[in-house]
């Protein structure tokens, strides 16, 4: 089973939250009487559902036909923070099979053009971003001195 799309997560909110896709899309103007508008609620709430299905915040804001990537994380922020949630992290490895995170393992301290090549399907940023978070995970994000000092 896989997970659903940026627009099946819109539509299923749509659904739940009553609005057409066009009316949940429409931006809101802010109204500043402290409470909310209901339909910037629903899209706040959808934004944070597709942060937690590990969508950037630029693939978020583009959905939402927003211009800027800062306001689909502020619109995250708000539902957590309204909600008492934790912030949906970066990308993480629940979305690359386990070939691919075994592989990406085994070329932790490759250079980054051997590494490039083993994931073609992957963009560069995105390959880049998770080998760095791996070695952190794992406590190597200092390969250069470990080597040195595993050959003194």
């Amino acid at each position: 089973m896989s997970l659903p799309s940026g627009n099946q997560i819109i539509n299923e909110a749509c659904a739940e939250f009553g609005y057409s896709r066009a009316a949940l899309l429409q931006p809101v103007r802010a109204g500043g009487r402290g409470e909310r508008n209901p339909r910037a609620l629903a899209r706040d709430a959808t934004m944070y559902r597709l942060r937690e299905r590990g969508l950037s915040y630029p693939r978020i804001a583009h959905l939402m036909g927003l211009t800027d990537h800062t306001s689909a994380r502020s619109a995250v922020q708000r539902h957590a923070e309204s909600h008492g949630l934790d912030i949906p992290p970066n990308k993480d490895f629940s979305l690359w099979s386990e070939d691919e995170i075994a592989l990406l393992e085994r070329n932790l301290l490759a250079p980054h053009d051997a590494v490039l090549s083993a994931f073609p399907q992957r963009g560069r940023h995105a390959v880049l971003v998770q080998r760095a978070r791996f070695k952190k995970a794992r406590g190597l994000t200092r390969p250069y001195a470990r080597m040195a000092e595993a050959s003194a």
